[in-house]
């Protein structure tokens, strides 16, 4: 009994640290009216260049993932940004650098501490859209070790317009089930032709107990 006790506290302190950030302070959208968030032309070191909705201030000149329309991903980055040269660091005086997943690993772990409430991931790998139908696809795992299964919130974006008749997009969470210890949830969710990176919610089943995970 009290080895079980000691590892269910154990659980509970990892699960209470390692949370990223209290759900209701995030979000992320374009500003209709902003000159440096919204449409832009990307120049691509493939020589490609893509109209996108940057969204987060993504480090540019790191590696992301593209998706392309006939449904394939690779993995690129920007040389110019409107014809502006991206200088080291992704700024090209107007983008702050960020920190776009390295291609090691595309996964990033979660954590959620067991009190009822949805809690926000650190920002996961970031990724560009084909479309304005593109549909991003999200994988949680549940440690196999974890006490308490959770369930999942995931980033998506949604395009508005204005009044004026300008468009811009908002991001949104979007529910797509949960699972105990051992196993994963999956879904997609609209992303459109935003560049940004992608995130999750999650809350633990427990109100006593954390739990915690990856996701890509």
């Amino acid at each position: 009994m009290k080895k079980k006790l000691a590892s269910t506290m154990v659980a509970f302190a990892v699960a209470t640290v390692a949370f990223a950030v209290p759900a209701a302070a995030q979000g992320s959208r374009t500003d209709p009216d902003s000159p440096t968030v919204g449409d832009h032309t990307l120049t691509l070191t493939d020589g490609e260049q893509r109209e996108l909705n940057v969204l987060d201030p993504v480090n540019l000149t790191e590696p992301f993932e593209l998706a392309q329309p006939d449904g394939r991903i690779k993995k690129v980055s920007a040389t110019s940004v409107d014809g502006v040269q991206i200088e080291s660091g992704g700024n090209a005086s107007k983008f702050a650098a960020g920190g776009a997943a390295p291609l090691a690993s595309t996964w990033h772990t979660w954590a959620a501490p067991g009190d009822g409430n949805w809690h926000t991931s650190v920002n996961g790998k970031a990724i560009g859209g084909s479309s304005s139908a593109y549909q991003a696809g999200y994988k949680v795992t549940i440690d196999t070790n974890a006490l308490s299964g959770a369930c999942v919130k995931v980033k998506g974006f949604k395009q508005l317009t204005t009044p004026a008749g300008k468009k811009y997009y908002d991001s949104f969470w979007k529910s797509i089930g949960c699972a105990g210890p051992g196993g994963e949830v999956t879904g997609t969710v609209q992303w459109g032709s935003v560049l940004a990176y992608e995130q999750i919610q999650v809350k633990s089943e427990s109100y006593l107990i954390g739990s915690a995970g990856m996701f890509q």
